[in-house]
């Protein structure tokens, strides 16, 4: 009785939702449409929920709803986010931009080697109109192609494509690398020459989270406030090195986990043995 009534007042104070209803579609293959056969990694420049019309719908999506659809895009949703890549890239939880994220995008990190959309290994940028003025988004930068205008929308990609997020992106000095492979969780690569003074650093297309371990070398300051890098002091040329992350605490977790079931299979084959004498004693 009392729960009905609690569900009733809530009914009278909360008419609706209170979270913002965006008119996403509510059939599944809707989501196949937008960026259908864009390959490797997408960046969503503005804001697709201040279109005011729910055919944006049609050409982009918004937070976790990109999981629906095959495109690698990197505007989901997020409850924690990293703030030196939200700052840069004026990007919400919902993963929407400001326009001030194409130049963002453009600007360089480091010296000045690489652009920020190098570093992050973005081959595709679709660039949501307005925020983005239309003829801003109708003029590619150099090394780029517009490939699609639709009513809300202008998509760009590289006329050199690069691979998929993860692995090594720029090495300082004298740094020679061989056998780079890439995983989600890792990238493992041979130092063939490390430089003969001064540091020898890598570093990778992942934002720099707590949780990063290396088989050698240490881990420094990451490139900019946030792309992960790695210090080669110590490490010897022909050397292999394997950089893993694993949620903070995760291998304490793991022992937990293994200790609570050997705890359990220990009671219950207590609990079996104990009620096995009692019977026997009773017979």
């Amino acid at each position: 009785a009392v729960t009905a009534l609690l569900t009733v007042q809530q009914h009278v104070v909360f008419p609706s939702s209170p979270l913002a209803s965006f008119g996403l579609p509510s059939a599944r293959d809707a989501y196949n449409a937008p960026l259908e056969g864009i390959e490797g990694s997408v960046f969503v420049v503005g804001e697709p929920t201040s279109a005011g019309s729910p055919e944006v719908w049609g050409e982009t999506l918004l937070a976790n709803t990109w999981f629906l659809n095959d495109a690698k895009v990197a505007n989901v949703y997020t409850p924690v986010g990293f703030d030196a890549y939200s700052e840069r890239l004026c990007m919400n939880n919902r993963g929407e931009t400001c326009a001030q994220a194409l130049d963002a995008l453009f600007s360089p990190v480091g010296d000045g080697e690489l652009m920020l959309v190098d570093a992050m290994q973005i081959n595709s940028i679709q660039i949501i109109t307005p925020p983005v003025d239309r003829d801003t988004a109708l003029s590619p930068r150099p090394g780029w192609s517009v490939v699609s205008e639709e009513t809300f929308s202008v998509t760009w990609v590289r006329e050199n494509p690069v691979e998929l997020p993860g692995g090594v992106v720029m090495t300082s000095s004298g740094v020679e690398l061989s056998g780079v492979e890439s995983s989600e969780s890792t990238v493992a690569f041979k130092v063939e020459a490390v430089a003969e003074s001064g540091q020898s650093t890598v570093t990778f297309s992942r934002l720099a989270w707590p949780g990063y371990t290396t088989s050698a070398g240490q881990l420094t300051d990451p490139l900019d406030g946030m792309l992960l890098t790695l210090d080669l002091q110590g490490v010897q040329a022909g050397e292999v090195v394997e950089v893993s992350f694993a949620p903070p605490g995760w291998g304490a977790v793991r022992l937990l986990l293994v200790g609570s079931i050997v705890v359990v299979v220990a009671m219950q084959v207590t609990r079996w043995w104990s009620r096995r004498r009692i019977k026997q004693g009773q017979v």
